[in-house]
């Protein structure tokens, strides 16, 4: 539970300076909001109506990395709540054995398939996505 507070708040912490430095930028208000105001900052994302020379790169770059606090904060409020909710139990696995079924440490028949454990590899790589004519977005896969 703490762990996931002390991600939302990292997060939070992370956008506070940008906030402050640049107030002018669209949505820079917003962070200053735990948790929702990234989501804001990315719905109002844009060029400022004082700057001419608005380039679309930093604007894109701007609402990627407003997107990736905003799911920071909103993971690190739901390991939270997963510390709360979800119960943990100190008590011993039942190892009884139904009848019938083969007794630990004796081998299972030929051709019979084993029961091995998932492979307990995890890769997750976000990829350029192309979206539209001009736009460009962040895809996630991986093997889970």
């Amino acid at each position: 539970m703490l762990g996931g507070l002390g991600t939302t708040a990292g997060f939070y912490a992370a956008a506070q300076p940008f906030s402050y430095a640049w107030p002018d930028a669209p949505g820079a208000k917003d962070l200053r909001i735990p948790v929702a105001g990234p989501w804001l900052a990315v719905k109002n994302n844009g060029c400022s109506e004082g700057n001419p020379d608005c380039s679309r790169f930093w604007v894109w770059t701007r609402g990627i990395i407003t997107a990736i606090d905003g799911m920071g904060q909103a993971g690190g409020l739901l390991l939270a709540l997963e510390g709360i909710f979800i119960k943990t139990s100190d008590e011993e696995p039942v190892t009884d054995v139904p009848k019938g079924a083969p007794q630990p440490g004796t081998e299972a028949p030929e051709g019979a398939p084993k029961d091995e454990p998932p492979p307990r590899n995890l890769f997750i790589a976000p990829t350029p996505m192309g979206v539209g004519d001009s736009g460009i977005g962040i895809s996630i896969s991986g093997l889970f």
